[in-house]
């Protein structure tokens, strides 16, 4: 491996391993996602802005995310309510979608509103994947706007599911973006989930045209 990068890696490490508390253990991963890099399972993931959902949101993401072609979403997603837009890596094993609901929001939504739709959706969750193990839920400010998440894991026909949902406010309806990832992978994979949620920016509330996009 390159000298540069071992030290870049290396460097990367020993700042990931500064940990004081959850709180300051993301801030610090997000402000490593927007360097434009992070240590993942030992290799170095670089990251860069993505602005999507017609321009409308603003997220860090892996260099290597693709869009999910409609073929394969039709697979891993049967259901006629799959998401809108899905990202993927190139094996398909760690994913995250954006599907912008019908769920109306208010775009001030305070934290306690916030909370009441996060333990709603918790509830769904657990009507609907009652075998589902709920790991933390919450709500957060992150750059002046209400996020609300959810993290569980749910089991599959040959392996366990780990699942990070956030919630947020968009045009007055609620964005659900939902990171899931093989249990194989949910180690080195979950903290990057959270500093990924830490990058969230409403790019601006004037309604565009278009449609989604990657």
């Amino acid at each position: 491996m390159d000298e540069k990068i071992v030290e870049i890696i290396n460097k990367n490490q020993a700042e990931q391993e500064e940990v004081v508390d959850d709180k300051s253990y993301e801030e610090k991963i997000a402000a490593s996602i927007r360097k434009v890099s992070l240590i993942i399972d030992g290799q170095l993931i670089e990251f860069s802005a993505r602005t999507i959902l017609d321009e409308r949101l603003k997220i860090y993401l892996p260099d290597f995310f693709e869009v999910m072609s409609a073929e394969i979403a039709a697979l891993k997603y049967p259901s006629a309510r799959r998401p809108e837009l899905i990202y993927t890596n190139p094996d398909t094993t760690i994913n995250l979608s954006f599907n912008h609901t019908a769920s109306e929001l208010k775009s001030d939504i305070t934290e306690d509103e916030m909370t009441g739709f996060k333990d709603y959706m918790l509830e769904v969750i657990q009507k609907m994947q009652p075998a589902a193990e709920i790991l933390a839920d919450g709500v957060e400010e992150i750059n002046g706007q209400q996020l609300g998440f959810l993290e569980f894991v749910t089991p599959a026909l040959d392996t366990d599911i780990y699942n990070f949902n956030f919630l947020v406010e968009l045009q007055g309806r609620a964005l659900i973006c939902s990171f899931n990832c093989i249990a194989e992978k949910m180690a080195d994979w979950k903290v990057a989930a959270k500093g990924m949620m830490q990058t969230v920016e409403i790019v601006s509330e004037e309604v565009k045209g278009g449609s989604l996009d990657g």
